[in-house]
């Protein structure tokens, strides 16, 4: 099952997130968000569950789930994705709405990929869980792996934990072996050809690929 969760920050705009999202096979909200869902997609079909405290909720149609969750020491976003994995049984899971408005949740959502990348790989069929934005998607990874691409995609490196050593191929700036002391280090390198490879010592690497070639 092919889930997309949506976060209550920036509502899609772009094709490739809005695409995602009306060819999913089931929406999970972050509690506000379902607003923003159906002020968007008043008619969407797809059967829909509310993850929160969902006191915005002023309707119920027939395609909704609410699913109250009152835990104060995490946010709507992990206990969506909790949820998903403990009742859904995903093949994928994208996250929409985790970036824009407010810049601290923005990082905080973004970092959050790395923990729910360990969750998903323990599930009896791993799978990878992404957040898709207007302008890119971000896939956790923390073995070898080779992303499709194509040329002048740009690409970025980011590793919360500085002792990761990072080998890459296919990109225009190469990595051999070697750290990201912060997080700006792996920042806006460039896909040559239809693929790149990235390899980690260890760790979890997020990695930035840009839906369009740079111009």
């Amino acid at each position: 099952m092919n889930i997309v969760i949506l976060a209550n920050g920036q509502f899609p705009a772009a094709p490739q997130p809005l695409s995602l999202l009306l060819s999913a096979d089931h929406i999970v909200c972050c509690d506000a968000a379902y607003d923003n869902l159906l002020a968007a997609l008043p008619d969407i079909p797809t059967p829909l569950t509310v993850i929160g405290d969902l006191d915005s909720i002023n309707s119920t149609p027939h395609n909704l789930t609410p699913i109250r969750i009152s835990d104060q020491n995490t946010n709507d976003l992990t206990k969506a994705v909790q949820y998903t994995l403990s009742n859904l049984h995903p093949t994928s899971i994208t996250i929409l709405g985790a970036t824009g408005l407010r810049e601290d949740h923005t990082l905080g959502n973004i970092s959050l990929l790395a923990d729910y990348q360990q969750l998903c790989q323990q599930l009896p069929v791993p799978i990878t869980p992404v957040i898709c934005t207007d302008t890119g998607l971000f896939t956790p990874i923390s073995s070898p792996t080779t992303f499709p691409s194509f040329p002048r995609q740009q690409v970025s490196i980011f590793a919360l934990d500085p002792t990761i050593l990072i080998t890459t191929t296919g990109l225009q700036y190469p990595l051999s072996g070697q750290p990201l002391p912060s997080l700006w280090h792996g920042t806006l390198n460039s896909s040559l050809s239809d693929q790149f490879s990235i390899t980690p010592s260890h760790g979890t690497l997020l990695i930035y690929q840009t839906h369009l070639p740079k111009s």
